[in-house]
C-alpha cells in the first residue's frame, strides 16, 4: 500500500507498506522524500551537516527511548543486539515536525511488536542539521 506522509510547500514524502512471505512473512516501510526546491530525493543523512555525527544523537535517542519504554511495560521486547541506526534509516516528520525513525519488523523488537518507531524531539538534533 502506499500513501501520502507529507505535501508542503517544502516536502513531499510517500510512505510504501509492504510485506515479504517466504516461509513465513515479516512488515517493512519504505519512505521516499523529494525536496520540492530542488527536485530531489532526500535520505536522512542529506539532511545533516558532513561534520555532524547524527548516527550517535539519534543513537542514542533511540536506545533511551527502548530501556525507558521496557521500564514502564514489561510486555515490551526490544532486542539487546541494537547499538546504532542505520545511515539511511527510514523516516518521516509527524505532523508536530519531529523526525520519526521507523524499523522494519524483526529489526529492533521482537516480531510480535510489528514494525516500530520513535518521535524523535527536534531538540535532540535540531543543532545537527544543514
Amino acid at each position: 500500500t502506499s500513501s501520502v506522509v507529507t505535501d508542503s510547500d517544502t516536502w513531499f514524502t510517500l510512505r510504501i507498506d509492504a510485506t515479504r512471505t517466504e516461509a513465513s512473512g515479516y512488515n517493512f516501510t519504505r519512505f521516499y522524500h523529494i525536496n520540492k526546491a530542488t527536485g530531489e530525493a532526500v535520505t536522512l543523512s542529506d539532511l545533516f551537516r558532513p561534520d555532524a555525527d547524527y548516527v550517535s544523537v539519534l543513537s542514542a535517542e533511540v536506545l533511551r527511548q527502548m530501556e525507558e519504554q521496557m521500564a514502564a511495560d514489561a510486555s515490551l521486547s526490544y532486542l539487546t543486539e541494537f547499538t546504532a541506526i542505520d545511515p539511511e534509516q527510514s523516516f518521516y516528520w509527524n505532523a508536530d515536525g519531529d523526525l520519526v525513525l521507523v524499523f522494519d519488523e524483526y529489526a529492533v523488537a521482537a516480531g510480535y511488536m510489528g514494525m516500530v518507531e520513535f518521535t524523535i524531539p527536534q531538540d535532540v538534533y535540531s543543532a545537527l542539521l544543514k
